[in-house]
């Protein structure tokens, strides 16, 4: 699959369509001062937060550093970096408040994500969508 391929068909995996992506800013996050020019920002209409970035060469210290910025309890960031993409889910926890960070760059990593991601609602209602966030987090920490 090439790259855009990839990129469209994990979007259809959260149940939005790249279409669908509507521009915003980076002010989602506190770290928004350090975003690099060419990087842009993207939302989608899911009943929890979800911004997909386009930030060619980023490292992934940039994007997790955006990604630490975010106040949200409850988030999905998808980082397109050019050469691989990185996908970041928070789910709140008690005993664990960091998000999970899946870099994908080989199609098996991508098919992975995708596997776990058809089987969940993120458009429904908050309740539905932040319990899917959860299980996804746990799916991706055991593998899928």
């Amino acid at each position: 699959m090439s790259s855009p391929d990839r990129l469209s068909k994990l979007l259809e995996s959260f149940g939005v369509k790249e279409a669908e992506k509507r521009a915003c800013s980076f002010s989602f996050s506190s770290k928004a001062g350090s975003v690099p020019s060419g990087w842009r920002a993207f939302t989608f209409d899911l009943a929890v937060p979800f911004w997909f970035v386009t930030a060619p060469g980023a490292r992934t210290t940039e994007i997790r550093s955006l990604a630490a910025g975010i106040p949200a309890e409850n988030y999905m960031l998808l980082a397109d970096a050019g050469a691989y993409a990185l996908l970041v889910l928070r789910g709140h926890k008690k005993d664990d408040n960091s998000p999970l960070l899946i870099p994908m760059r080989k199609d098996e990593e991508f098919e992975r994500v995708m596997a776990v991601m058809r089987r969940l609602n993120f458009r429904s209602d908050q309740l539905v969508a932040h319990a899917n966030l959860m299980s996804a987090v746990e799916k991706c920490v055991d593998g899928g």
